[in-house]
């Protein structure tokens, strides 16, 4: 009809993938890694096609994630960028005036020269700093812009520096690179740029993983102790031997009364043997333990034969009627 507007599907959208989402793409990865993990039965060609697709979405959402944290910072620091940048660009046309009105035997003119270069590397530094990390400031606020040489060359080896100070001097160096060879205005830099090629000084304050867990100390008395507890326990176990079984002692034990006519425990069950057995355990100062006797339930005709015969016959005639 003329005077509708049809909407647009998203899918119809340019440059619209079904993961374009986080929550989407983080969902889907958790699916594909649970199973990866719990399904056993999947053939080869499958397993292959899903740790493809896990590693594509994990790539994509890397990228994704890192697009996002370097518009928050960019828009973060754009005004102290904007400041410095100023600066910068204000010192360089004062220095250039300067360079300008002198001559090319003068010592100042050679002093001016180096100052001209360093404002160079210090706007480039400020243009390719990496759009995807915090903003390391060149000049610090209610302070002229004053730039030095920050390579690490210059620097004493046994100044502390902190991780900004560090940020500061490897950009610095790659912006200083950059100038030498011409190509200061096109350089952009990434956080992955940073880490690369790290220097001694970044590799003392951030490499942990290179230093060795201390051996524990321990005292004389912990040490002294622990060796006599296993002195003993050797000892003992040197001493503990293969332990007799229950029944050979049993058997020492009975056999021992009389040699010659050993007695057999396992065809006594009357009374007769009984009391040879007691009698031979006596003759050797044993005393045998009493037999257990069994919990004998009391029923209603015991009771009513401990009974007088007359209460017994009221009773019955009581059940009778």
């Amino acid at each position: 009809m003329p005077g509708l507007k049809m909407k647009k599907r998203r899918g119809t959208e340019q440059g619209y993938t079904p993961y374009s989402g986080s929550k989407k793409m983080k969902k889907e990865i958790k699916k594909i890694s649970f199973l990866l993990d719990k399904k056993d039965d999947l053939t080869a060609t499958n397993r292959q096609e899903l740790e493809r697709k896990l590693r594509a979405l994990t790539l994509q959402l890397t990228e994704l994630e890192q697009g996002r944290r370097a518009a928050k910072l960019k828009d973060k620091y754009k005004y102290v960028r904007f400041v410095e940048q100023k600066k910068a660009a204000r010192k360089l046309n004062q220095i250039k005036r300067d360079i300008s009105a002198l001559t090319p035997s003068s010592p100042e003119y050679a002093r001016k020269s180096l100052e001209l270069r360093r404002y160079e590397i210090a706007k480039t530094y400020i243009s390719a700093f990496p759009q995807d990390a915090k903003y390391v400031a060149l000049f610090p606020a209610g302070q002229e812009a004053e730039v030095q040489d920050m390579s690490h060359s210059d620097v004493a080896r046994d100044t502390k520096l902190k991780k900004t100070d560090l940020i500061r001097m490897r950009v610095w160096d790659l912006c200083k690179v950059a100038v030498e060879e011409g190509r200061g205005d096109t350089l952009v830099l990434h956080t992955r740029d940073l880490k690369d090629n790290k220097s001694e000084d970044s590799a003392d304050v951030t490499d942990l993983e290179s230093l060795e867990p201390p051996a524990p100390s321990f005292s004389g008395n912990q040490k002294d102790t622990k060796f006599k507890k296993k002195k003993s326990s050797s000892i003992l176990d040197s001493q503990k031997g293969p332990l007799p079984q229950p029944m050979e002692i049993a058997d020492d034990f009975f056999l021992s009364a009389d040699t010659e006519n050993p007695v057999s425990f396992s065809d006594h069950t009357g009374e007769v043997e009984a009391k040879e057995v007691v009698k031979k355990l006596s003759q050797n100062n044993v005393s045998p333990e009493p037999p257990l006797q069994k919990k004998h339930k009391k029923s209603k005709v015991d009771d009513d034969s401990r009974l007088s015969s007359a209460v017994v016959k009221e009773r019955k005639k009581k059940v009778k009627q």
